[in-house]
This record gives C-alpha cells, sequence and structure tokens, in this order.
C-alpha cells in the first residue's frame, strides 16, 4: 500500500476549499438564483456550446485546486453538489487571478420516469475542475466567464 503525505500546501487548500463551499452554500441557500448568477460571473451569450474551452492564456494548471474541492466536499456537513463546487472553485481561482468558464446544463435524454437533470462544471486552462467528465451529455444552457 503506497501511503502519500499530505503537504501543507495540500492541507491549506483543503482548508480554503471547505470554507468557499461553506460560503457557496450560504449564497445559493439566501439568495435568488438572479444574484447567484451574478456572482458566477459575465454572462457569455455566444452561440458556442464547446466544453472543450482553452480559455486562459496562464501557464499554470489548477487542478489542484479541483483536487482540493473533491476532498472536502466529501467532509462537509452540508450539501455540496456540482453548483457549490464550482461557485467555490470560481472564489478559488479567482484568488488567484486565474481566468475561468462555468457552464451550466441540462441532460436532454430524460424520459417520464427520469426528472431533468442539471449540471454545473467549470473549466480552467483547458482542465475540468469540478464537475466531472460526464458534461458532453449535457446541453449547454449558460455560460459564465471570470
Amino acid at each position: 500500500m503506497i501511503k502519500r503525505t499530505i503537504t501543507t500546501r495540500d492541507y491549506l487548500l483543503f482548508v480554503e476549499a471547505w470554507i468557499f463551499l461553506a460560503l457557496a452554500r450560504f449564497i445559493i441557500i439566501i439568495f435568488p438564483f438572479r444574484i447567484v448568477s451574478q456572482i458566477l460571473g459575465r454572462v457569455d451569450r455566444s452561440t458556442n456550446d464547446t466544453n472543450n474551452s482553452e480559455n486562459s492564456l496562464g501557464k499554470s494548471k489548477p487542478t489542484a485546486i479541483g483536487t482540493a474541492i473533491f476532498r472536502a466536499s466529501r467532509r462537509s456537513p452540508w450539501r455540496t453538489k456540482c453548483l457549490e463546487s464550482a461557485l467555490a472553485a470560481r472564489f478559488m481561482l479567482k484568488r488567484r487571478k486565474e481566468k475561468y468558464i462555468i457552464f451550466l446544463g441540462v441532460n436532454t435524454t430524460t424520459n417520464d420516469h427520469k426528472p431533468l437533470a442539471a449540471h454545473a462544471w467549470l473549466i480552467s486552462n483547458g482542465h475540468i475542475i469540478t464537475g466531472g467528465n460526464a458534461t458532453n451529455v449535457f446541453k449547454i444552457i449558460g455560460k459564465f466567464h471570470g
């Protein structure tokens, strides 16, 4: 068995992610979506529905932020679904002056037996930071840049 030591950087990212997940959950509970959408970023009204957007000119790969959010979300006592994760990642990337795109989508392949499924994911530097890899089954209904 390989034992991985947790670095100070990993721990600090975890704590930051946990705090921003709490803030994101609070914002989603308290404010109506029209306010939440303003917090997400600038609305992108382009008709290009690509998920593979290389939206940042930066050289860093903030995938460590995605890992920290994933770990913190598994250890939080409140709901941490895709929208909370995307919002928390947005806060963390904004602190580091990294560009991002948050996508909101709906699953158009649902039938009468399944409820409509919605999903949010965040991409930075061409990498999916939050939201997983199954984003191709969702029709994009909103994009927010930051």
